[in-house]
């Protein structure tokens, strides 16, 4: 590609961000792109269920009896509890 003819006067700043991209592949694929795309429309449901599944776990270590402690703000007798309530909507990450 001769830049000179394609952009005219602009051809030296697109040359200056066509050229690193083709070399160093800063440019996603498509089928990236898309797996992105993927992962960002399912990212709700996976952290509401890692959620979850983070809080059944802290809830059952707390139980055991070979288990000193446990610090998740999850738990009701956490005293995070307050800050999770006031910042995550009560639903502690895991």
């Amino acid at each position: 590609m001769v830049f000179t003819e394609a952009m005219g006067e602009a051809a030296y700043i697109a040359r200056c961000r066509v050229v690193p991209l083709r070399n160093t592949g800063a440019a996603l694929s498509p089928h990236s792109a898309f797996l992105i795309m993927q992962g960002l429309e399912t990212l709700s449901l996976r952290m509401k269920r890692h959620c979850k599944n983070a809080k059944k776990v802290a809830k059952y270590l707390n139980r055991h009896p070979q288990v000193t402690w446990v610090k998740y703000a999850g738990l009701p007798d956490s005293p995070y509890r307050a800050n999770c309530k006031k910042f995550c909507d009560g639903k502690a990450a895991g």
